[in-house]
């Protein structure tokens, strides 16, 4: 009966090892593609600026960005997407008209980014 068992769990042990060996390939595989995804992806951008969002990934579990949201557009009023601090408007006024600038939240220090079409807004103003 013991040796009975005995078989029993190493084939279950056997057939676990298997799956698990599968599934590494399947995960490595994926991984690939992702990697040559997010190669073609940052393609242009200065190492620099991919280290502090890869530091900032890392410190905020993958949450490096933070859209700016406004307020109320007349009293110039905007807020960190994210910590929601009030942010100067010299400092928006840099997004909105500066397309290289990476600006960072002085709160939070996730980098800040405006929607297309709030960005749109401006341009129509």
């Amino acid at each position: 009966h013991v040796e009975s068992q005995f078989v029993e769990k190493t084939k279950l042990c056997d057939m676990a090892e298997k799956q698990l060996s599968e599934r590494n390939a399947e995960i490595q595989e994926r991984l690939s593609e992702l990697e040559k995804e997010r190669s073609g992806a940052t393609e242009g951008i200065p190492e620099d600026v991919l280290a502090t969002f890869d530091e900032l990934a890392d410190y905020f579990e993958g949450e490096a960005l933070a859209a700016v949201e406004e307020i109320d557009r007349r009293n110039r009023e905007y807020v960190c997407g994210s910590c929601h601090i009030h942010l100067p408007f010299s400092l928006v006024a840099k997004l909105i008209t500066l397309t290289d600038s990476v600006e960072r939240c002085c709160n939070c220090s996730r980098i800040l980014y405006m929607q297309p079409d709030m960005k749109g807004s401006f341009a129509r103003k």
